[in-house]
C-alpha cells in the first residue's frame, strides 16, 4: 500500500454512507462510495487499488454477502468488513461463510470505533495485527 489507503464504502442508507465517509476521510483515508452491491462491484472493478471494502449486509438487489462472494472470486487479499443490524449467530455464520474479514454491528457506537476497526483490518492484511 502506498499513499492513503483506499476504501470502498457501501450502504443503501445515504445518511449512514455520508457519516462513514466523513469519519473515514477525517482519518486520512481515500474513500469511494456505492449505494448498493451492484454499484459497489462495478466500482471495485474500475478501481483495482481498493485496500478494504466496508459494506452493509442488508441492501436491495445484491446484498453485502453476495458482494463479498463476488469480491472473493476476484481477489482474496482485500478485507471486507460487514455492517450488520445484529450479531445473532445466524448472521455471523453466514458472514464467515462468505469470506467476510469481520462483522460489525451497526449500533450507536459504530462511528466512534469504525476508524479503529478499519485500521486494524488493514494492519492484519499487512501481517501486523
Amino acid at each position: 500500500m502506498t499513499g492513503k489507503p483506499r476504501l470502498l464504502v457501501v450502504d443503501d442508507d445515504p445518511f449512514v454512507l455520508e457519516m462513514l465517509v466523513i469519519v473515514l476521510e477525517e482519518e486520512g483515508y481515500a474513500v469511494e462510495t456505492a449505494g448498493n452491491g451492484g454499484e459497489a462491484l462495478e466500482t471495485f472493478q474500475r478501481h483495482p487499488g481498493i485496500d478494504l471494502v466496508l459494506t452493509d449486509m442488508n441492501m436491495p438487489g445484491m446484498d453485502g454477502l453476495q458482494l463479498t462472494r463476488e469480491i472473493r472470486r476476484r481477489t482474496a487479499g482485500v478485507p471486507v468488513l460487514l455492517l450488520t443490524a445484529s450479531d445473532d449467530g445466524e448472521s455471523v455464520r453466514r458472514a464467515a461463510g462468505s469470506g467476510v474479514h469481520r462483522s460489525l454491528v451497526k449500533d450507536e457506537g459504530l462511528m466512534d470505533r469504525i476508524a479503529e476497526e478499519v485500521a486494524k483490518a488493514l494492519r492484519e492484511r499487512q501481517g501486523n495485527p
